[in-house]
């Protein structure tokens, strides 16, 4: 794939694959982006970081292996698919800094900052 006249870089290929995932949620759950951000906003990042030719962002640069194996991404995909089934079985439903205060997003979860 990366052989391909067509594959910019590891960074452009995030930057798709983010930027549609969070412009798909936003249209359904925030069209005024009240939480998520514009995507459009981005561009201009990516492109800067396209022209001083950082690492993943300029066609032909080195492709490293994630920091994040096979196992964190099934451990965190079993963590998010139990956070709504517990929420579901409480009287109030917890905030992620709850969660987080209760070890659901611990390791590299809360490091990312996926809840806030």
């Amino acid at each position: 794939m990366v052989q391909e006249p067509h594959f910019e870089s590891v960074g452009h290929g995030y930057f798709v694959v983010c930027g549609q995932l969070v412009g798909m949620l936003a249209d359904t759950i925030d069209p005024d982006h009240v939480i998520l951000p514009k995507i459009q906003h981005w561009d201009s990042e990516v492109l800067r970081l396209n022209q001083e030719r950082s690492e993943g962002y300029y066609w032909r640069s080195p492709i490293r292996l994630p920091a994040v194996g096979m196992q964190a991404i099934y451990e965190g995909q079993a963590r998010f698919i139990q956070l709504p089934f517990l929420d579901g079985a409480r009287a109030k439903a917890l905030s992620c800094a709850e969660w987080r205060d209760m070890g659901y997003l611990s390791g590299i979860w809360f490091v990312w900052g996926i809840c806030g």
